[in-house]
């Protein structure tokens, strides 16, 4: 296996052991790297994987969808409802670019888990993406230079201006 991937999913297994083992604690720092891995696995899949990075993928998502549907609010809380709040301050510097970062990986995550666990316990996006547009209006910081290359439509965050 490649080895981002396997670094990825041993990672990933760690964390969400610690999260699912108390899904009600704060969790902010492994829910964050959690779903940054999922980000770094969704890009990979999207690129193409071999078959057989594929099926342990495809095999690491199904052992920990379980966990997940058990945990949801820890990333719910930690993933999408922590960036709201952060998006409350006024924003400098890369601040902007770590948004689109952020809501990429929460993309991914959903993504990922989508066939996999009940949508009601997916991170809710609606709400977020509304916060998203409306700060956009006001403080929309793009940086072409710190963008991902090939990322699909359904990321449109990082197109606003």
């Amino acid at each position: 296996m490649d080895p981002t991937l396997s670094n990825c999913l041993s990672d990933m297994t760690t964390r969400l052991a610690i999260i699912a083992a108390t899904p009600a604690a704060d969790h902010l720092a492994e829910v964050q790297a959690y779903l940054g891995h999922c980000f770094t696995l969704d890009t990979a899949r999207r690129a193409g994987l071999n078959d057989a990075d594929a099926l342990v993928l495809q095999d690491h998502l199904a052992q920990s969808a379980p966990s997940i549907e058990m945990a949801w609010s820890a990333f719910d809380v930690d993933g999408g409802e922590a960036l709201r709040v952060w998006m409350q301050q006024e924003l400098t510097g890369n601040d902007w670019i770590t948004i689109c970062h952020r809501r990429s990986n929460i993309e991914a995550f959903n993504d990922l888990y989508a066939d996999l666990v009940p949508i009601d316990k997916l991170i809710d996006t609606e709400e977020l993406d509304d916060d998203i547009r409306a700060k956009a209006e006001l403080e929309a910081m793009p940086n072409p230079d710190r963008t991902p290359s090939d990322l699909p439509e359904s990321h449109w965050w990082w197109a606003l201006t």
